[in-house]
């Protein structure tokens, strides 16, 4: 888990493989599932209806029963007692990444994220400090907090605190 832009997708990616787990990506699995992107589906419907439904795929991840590495919505941990509900079935892993550097990615991103679209780098940056400040209280409550500098030296670090279902 960690904020949009920080690489849970692509260290996700990575860490599946290298443990030969499924990935899914619940941003991902949501668009697949309702055939819309987040961005319309903000548009549409708002972020209220948007965490509802985030929260409903979190517990069809977790009737799957095997090994897998998600990677969360930035948002999703931090909404309902849903960080209570993957630290109770899973072990959990925050992508710490400086406010200096997220906003680089973002502002460089092609993709529309509903939070970020439209702002300027000066707003985006403020966005970026505001909200990060708030879900920190939510990320620092991982099993294991990995800096950004840090992630593909992790992986061992990341492997010896996996619980393997047999």
């Amino acid at each position: 888990m960690g904020f949009m832009g920080c690489g849970k997708t692509t260290l996700g990616k990575k860490l599946a493989a290298f443990l030969n787990f499924d990935f899914c990506d619940t941003d991902i699995f949501f668009e697949k599932k309702y055939n819309i992107s987040i961005s319309e589906f903000f548009s549409q419907f708002g972020e209220t209806e948007f965490r509802k439904k985030e929260r409903e795929i979190l517990f069809e991840l977790f009737d799957f029963q095997r090994n897998m590495i998600i990677a969360t919505g930035g948002g999703l941990p931090c909404f309902f007692d849903n960080l209570e509900i993957i630290n109770k079935n899973g072990k959990t892993i925050y992508l710490k990444t400086s406010v200096k550097n997220l906003v680089l990615r973002l502002y460089n991103d092609s993709q529309q994220r509903p939070l970020t679209k439209g702002k300027t780098f000066a707003e985006l940056e403020i966005f970026v400090k505001n909200l990060l400040t708030f879900r920190e209280k939510f990320y620092e409550k991982a099993n294991l907090i990995i800096e950004e500098e840090d992630f593909c030296e992790n992986i061992e670090k990341i492997k010896s605190i996996l619980v393997l279902k047999e």
